[in-house]
């Protein structure tokens, strides 16, 4: 049993209590995340932060590899998913606010070279 490349799906709902916390705090790299009911995106954003700032990571650990590399050219850097968030709601302006909101929340926390999907 390889931990390293278990994935996990959590599914949401607002009727699941203390989902804001729920949704961050059980997220690892890698995960995907549906959440029924996004409505703003607020708990989106939570979601989506945690995720970036797990790839902010992995990239800054990856950059340490890939100097240690220079050192050791037998070494190999191995590049993992970044996780995937899915919001769904019936109103298409809900939606269109979560995505303000996700584009928003992505350029304050992103380096200006940096491009996720």
């Amino acid at each position: 049993n390889n931990v390293k490349n278990h994935r996990t799906m959590t599914l949401l709902t607002p009727d699941t209590t203390n989902y804001r916390q729920l949704a961050t705090s059980h997220l690892r790299p890698g995960d995907s995340v549906l959440e029924i009911g996004c409505s703003t995106g607020e708990c989106t954003a939570l979601i989506l932060r945690r995720l970036v700032l797990f790839h902010l990571h992995e990239m800054r650990q990856q950059k340490q590899q890939q100097q240690q590399q220079q050192q050791q050219p037998n070494d190999e850097v191995v590049t993992t998913p970044k996780g995937r968030i899915v919001g769904f709601d019936t109103g298409g302006d809900m939606i269109q606010q979560t995505q303000q909101r996700l584009h928003a929340e992505l350029e304050h926390l992103l380096p200006k070279d940096t491009s996720v999907q």
